[in-house]
């Protein structure tokens, strides 16, 4: 595990759930003050306006793709996730 390996690196003794629970803590904090990337906008809008059908493929699991897009409101620009 990545705990694990953080462990044997450094010859400390690490609580692998509070590792976890921490680094898990810390990327939805970034998740929630992120906004999206300059000129996305205008390119997904260009492309609705142009009826191209738009698709998320991501190894994530859907309910978390689904919440990111949600949260940044790009979910009505893509057809499938």
């Amino acid at each position: 595990t990545p705990a694990g390996l953080l462990a044997e690196l450094t010859g400390r003794a690490l609580d692998e759930h509070e590792v976890h629970h921490t680094t898990r803590q810390r990327i939805l904090a970034k998740i929630d003050a992120s906004e999206p990337r300059p000129g996305i906008l205008r390119l997904l809008n260009e492309l609705r306006d142009a009826q191209i059908p738009l698709a998320v493929v991501s190894s994530s699991k859907h309910a978390w793709v689904d919440g990111y897009l949600s949260k940044l409101n790009l979910t009505d620009f893509f057809q499938f996730t």
